[in-house]
């Protein structure tokens, strides 16, 4: 009779059963947990509570493979969520494409694939837990950097300062998207010590998304120095005279020689001087000739 009472339990958490439909065996639960004298007590059982409970077992047994594709495709599902917010990658083994065409060909027993990715659900779920300093610090360094990329755009419009509906607001989050944007630098070296001493604890990379989160972050690091040496070789150029910043930029635009250049604009202003100087002479002249 425990026996039964086992396999009844065993097939409703495999069959992920209703709480309704467990209620009508809440004796057999009380009795599963109650000392082996308890069971042989008279009135504890009926027989009709015993046949009930006989069918369900065979009822349960007769739909176990059936519906054990469905449980194990939940199951994985509920894997792949898991793995999804901590930002790793599920155990290929237990992929859909290959568990169902295991179920359908017997090769593989059901509930020894159900009970490999519950353990992979519990190893996933200490992974995520140990990972949620460092997630929540990129989610942050993540926050920061797209409140920089903004601020970029919200530089560059000519009509930021208008008087516009909204201007204020985006006024106030460009004050303090510039302060954020200065603890950039500081949330990276923070997280890459973070992510480093959490690699030595565990002797593994710390992956994100498959890729390893070191790497990604000193690639950025160096993007972000490379742009930053742009922008000041940029405001150094900005700061020379006006004419020569346009001299400059007109010589690397017409690939011309700077010192044909500077000829070309000395015959031109020449050019124009001798006009200017004709036109002012030409009245002077035919007074005196009118004179004569």
């Amino acid at each position: 009779m425990r026996d039964t009472m086992e396999s009844l339990c065993h097939l409703w958490k495999l069959m992920d059963s209703s709480e309704v439909e467990k209620r009508q065996f809440s004796k057999v639960i009380s009795i599963l947990i109650s000392p082996e004298e308890g069971i042989t007590s008279a009135g504890v059982l009926s027989q009709e509570t015993i046949e009930k409970m006989e069918a369900e077992v065979e009822r349960l047994t007769e739909l176990k493979t059936k519906r054990l594709k469905e449980i194990v495709t939940k199951r994985r599902a509920e894997l792949e969520d898991i793995c999804k917010n901590a930002h790793i990658e599920p155990d290929l083994s237990t992929a859909p494409e290959q568990t169902n065409a295991l179920i359908d060909s017997g090769t593989i027993d059901p509930s020894e694939l159900l009970a490999n990715i519950e353990s992979q659900i519990v190893k996933a779920k200490e992974e995520s837990l140990s990972r949620k300093d460092i997630m929540d610090r990129i989610n942050k360094w993540i926050a920061a950097c797209d409140e920089e990329a903004w601020l970029e755009e919200y530089n560059q419009d000519s009509k930021r300062y208008s008087s516009g509906r909204g201007a204020h607001v985006n006024l106030r989050r460009a004050e303090k998207a510039r302060i954020l944007v200065t603890k950039i630098p500081a949330m990276m070296d923070n997280l890459i010590n973070r992510t480093f001493a959490w690699e030595n604890a565990r002797n593994k990379p710390f992956l994100y998304d498959g890729g390893r989160l070191v790497s990604v972050l000193e690639e950025y690091r160096l993007n972000r120095k490379q742009k930053e040496e742009e922008k000041r070789r940029y405001r150094v150029s900005d700061c020379l005279p006006n004419h020569h910043y346009w001299l400059k930029n007109n010589m690397a635009y017409s690939g011309l020689n700077i010192t044909f250049f500077i000829c070309r604009i000395r015959r031109n202003w020449r050019a124009s001087y001798l006009q200017r100087k004709k036109r002012f002479l030409a009245p002077n002249q035919a007074q005196r000739e009118r004179a004569a």
